[in-house]
């Protein structure tokens, strides 16, 4: 399915291959892990499927247990998609931020564990990830708990 493909794409985007710089003492990775926790919110990216030309965006849920969750919100074809991306645990250790994705076991069996650096700057995080040779950079914004669950409600539903 195209849409399926286009919102591997986003996920793939947005956490694979990502590189930030960040740096700091012990004290501030505690912080550092403190300040990821809440929801995310990305810049809208155009997500090109063939001829059709998308805008998507990322919502991300860091909570307090550890784990995260990923739903994409896709704009196009006269309709806006809500689609429950990923899920799974992340963790922070000497600046580095790990997600652990549980993915669908009909897809892949097993675990993807990406490690990436980031940098966070009050309510914004930016992050440069580089796929297939090009280099980019994505901005998250931090929003609530009520506007995830109205996501995740949507997602629900389709």
């Amino acid at each position: 399915m195209n849409f399926i493909k286009r919102n591997s794409i986003l996920f793939v985007m947005l956490l694979s291959s990502l590189v930030l710089v960040s740096c700091g003492s012990d004290d501030d990775e505690i912080d550092e892990a403190k300040s990821i926790v809440g929801v995310w919110v990305s810049d809208p990216v155009q997500v090109l499927d063939g001829e059709y030309v998308s805008e998507a965006t990322a919502y991300l849920w860091f909570r307090p247990d550890g784990t995260f969750v990923e739903v994409d919100v896709i704009s196009g074809d006269e309709r806006t998609y809500y689609e429950l991306s990923e899920t799974g645990k992340w963790s922070v250790e000497n600046d580095k931020l790990t997600f652990t994705t549980n993915f669908d076991p009909t897809i892949q069996k097993d675990y993807d564990t990406t490690t990436f650096i980031y940098r966070i700057t009050g309510n914004t995080m930016k992050v440069t990830y580089t796929s297939e040779g090009e280099t980019g950079t994505i901005t998250l914004h931090k929003s609530t708990e009520e506007k995830m669950q109205q996501i995740i409600s949507k997602a629900r539903k389709k």
